[in-house]
């Protein structure tokens, strides 16, 4: 069943907004995406998984705040999921405030220590912040867990420390 048709039969099923939300997102629709995601949330499903993916959709259009909100919310239903942290940092970092955002890529890390995309989100934020050498070492470590990983490759050109 299409998930309108599902939606149309009842406006209150939760997970079809939801889903509805997933698919628009893949299709870049972001502004439909977040229609969906948040009558998922007004209904009462207020998962960090809906939140989670609200805020994506926030970053691709650069509402940071938004999505700084969101990430918040996710974090606080389930502040186990590195992820999450790792995400409201390069919000934070996107937004033009990574001083805000270090915090987050350190308890990331602290969760989940070879994570290489935090670890990339933590040089980003040291190399943002003027924090040179560190922000190299940081590249380099996200580099040893995943060899391909294209902004740590960036990184490490942009601050002139090859490889």
């Amino acid at each position: 069943m299409d998930l309108e048709k599902a939606i149309a039969l009842n406006p209150r099923f939760a997970v079809a907004h939801y889903d509805l939300g997933l698919a628009f997102h893949h299709k870049k629709d972001h502004d439909r995406a977040i229609d969906s995601f948040s009558k998922a949330i007004a209904i009462g499903w207020k998962s960090a998984a809906a939140y989670r993916e609200r805020a994506k959709a926030f970053v691709e259009k650069a509402e940071f705040d938004k999505a700084i909100a969101d990430y918040g919310k996710a974090v606080g239903l389930t502040p186990e999921v590195a992820t999450l942290y790792s995400a409201r940092a390069w919000a934070y970092l996107k937004a033009g405030r990574p001083a805000n955002g270090l915090p987050d890529a350190e308890k990331a890390l602290q969760l989940q220590p070879n994570d290489a995309n935090a670890r990339e989100t933590r040089a980003s934020i040291l190399e943002a912040l003027g924090r040179r050498d560190e922000a190299i070492a940081d590249f380099r470590r996200a580099l040893a867990i995943d060899p391909l990983l294209r902004g740590s490759l960036d990184g490490l050109e942009r601050l002139g420390a090859g490889r």
